[in-house]
């Protein structure tokens, strides 16, 4: 695991190696995650979204997704 300091916040960014493959590309490639924009600057990242997005696959299969940050904004009152 590689982490790097990006957050003004105490948070950690990491990058998840699991047998030589990038388990967050591998994910957010698939559908499963989504690319938190605010805090990633990776294009591969920003690339693979796009195209789970175009293939429809995963969570972008539902026609209005709402972000895991949206969320819990909601879930907290705090929605905008």
């Amino acid at each position: 695991m590689t982490a790097s300091a990006g957050s003004s916040s105490i948070r950690t960014l990491a990058v998840v190696m699991v047998e030589g493959v990038n388990a967050n590309l591998e994910m957010v490639r698939r559908g499963l995650a989504w690319r938190f924009d605010k805090y990633s600057k990776d294009e591969a990242l920003l690339a693979a979204q796009n195209a789970a997005k175009g293939a429809r696959r995963g969570l972008w299969a539902d026609p209005a997704p709402i972000p895991p940050w949206e969320w819990r904004a909601r879930a907290k009152g705090k929605a905008k």
